[in-house]
């Protein structure tokens, strides 16, 4: 068995404090604005998705129109009264 780093599931991952560490202040500066930027919009979708959710009218209860229309189609073709 070899030991590379995916057979043996060890991986060095770097941590936060040493990546900021080798960047230049101007590179952090963007980084963490553009970082900024994507946790707004993912605010904002989550944001939007829960409004969407709250206006979505409920289908618990209500029958599916086409499964039913169908069932009752074939109801009628095989003789019963619909």
């Amino acid at each position: 068995m070899c030991s590379s780093p995916k057979s043996s599931g060890l991986k060095k991952r770097a941590t936060t404090s040493s990546i900021f560490a080798s960047m230049d202040p101007s590179t952090r500066a963007k980084f963490v604005e553009k970082a900024n930027q994507a946790q707004e919009r993912r605010e904002a979708r989550i944001a939007l998705n829960a409004e969407y959710k709250r206006k979505k009218p409920g289908t618990r209860g209500q029958k599916n129109t086409h499964q039913h229309s169908v069932f009752l189609s074939l109801l009628s073709k095989l003789g019963f009264a619909v």
